[in-house]
This record gives C-alpha cells, structure tokens and sequence, in this order.
C-alpha cells in the first residue's frame, strides 16, 4: 500500500517485480513514470486514480496478466509503448480528453480485440496496434487526420475498417498483412 502523499511514481519503480498481483494507487498520484510497470506478469489488477495526468513510456510494458484497462478521464498524455507486448490485453479504453498519444501504443497485444479511442485524438500514431492479432473492433474518431505507418499492420483479424472523412495522410504499410477486405 502507497501512502497518500505519493503525487508521483518515477521511472522503472515496480519493473520487474514478478510477484507483483495487484495494486491500488492513493488518489494522491497524479504522474506515472516510464516503464513504472514494466515486466510484472503476474500484475492482473491496477487501480488508477481520477488524478493521474500522464503516463510515462512503457509504464505497463509486457504486464501479460493485465487484461483490461481503462484509463482515467484525467489522463492527458500517454507516453510512447504503454502497453507494448502485453499479451493478456484483450479490451482498453482511453480517456476522452488525451492531449498526446504516443507510438505503439498497442504494438504486439496479440489478444487485443477492441479499443475505444478518444474524439479529439488527431493521429494513430507509427505502429499503434501493429501486431494485434486478434483486433476486430476499433472505430476511429472524426477528429483522425493521420494513420501512422503500420499502424494495423498484421492486424489479422481486422476485416474491415471505416476511416473518417478527415483522414489525410495514410503512412506505409499502415494496414500491412491485415485481415482488410473492404
């Protein structure tokens, strides 16, 4: 247990705690580090307060227990690899009101099969779900100008995706070796 005077929790704090289950952070945090998470795959439960802002690069990297995670509405930047690799994975939602995205995001959650992704957001970032395998459901916002390179790509299952009228500009191999039919 953290105590409530706990604002922040810095870069790589629980990475590589294998015994690591489950944890509630005090309401008191309001950052979350780079790679804070990283490699804890027994981590099956974590409780993030309204408060917490950012997250930090890799904060939950290779967390395989982790199944579903729904971020905060207090959240305004979600660093690059927050959830690269975690296997588990298989529904997120990410607050309304993200003000910065980073790259692979989602990249190699192979059990990912649907995401809610913010209005408001302007770009899928390089390789954000690259490697999901399983993705059947994302709707893309209005607000989307831009789909990064290999943003799906290898997404297997992703038979068919509506882009928004806004989109103007499709990087490469954006939707490379993807389950795309129409």
């Amino acid at each position: 247990t953290l105590p409530n005077s706990v604002t922040a929790i810095g870069n790589h704090t629980f990475a590589y705690c294998p015994a690591l289950t489950e944890l509630t952070l005090p309401n008191s945090v309001t950052a979350i580090g780079n790679y804070t998470f990283a490699n804890c795959p027994a981590l099956t439960e974590l409780t993030l307060p309204d408060r917490v802002e950012s997250i930090g690069d890799g904060a939950f990297q290779s967390c395989t227990g982790l199944t579903e995670m729904t971020l905060p509405d207090s959240v305004k930047r979600i660093g690059n690899r927050v959830f690269y690799y975690c296997t588990g994975l298989t529904k997120a939602i990410l607050p309304e009101h993200v003000d910065s995205i980073g790259i692979e995001v989602f990249y190699g959650c192979e059990n990912l099969e649907s995401a809610t992704l913010p209005e408001g957001m302007t770009a899928l970032g390089t390789r954000f779900f690259a490697n999901c395998e399983k993705l059947t459901d994302v709707t893309i916002p209005a607000s989307v100008t831009e789909i990064g390179q290999q943003a799906f790509s290898y997404c297997k299952s992703l038979k068919a995706i509506t882009l928004p009228d806004g989109v103007k500009s499709i990087g490469d191999s954006a939707f490379y070796y993807s389950g795309i039919q129409a």
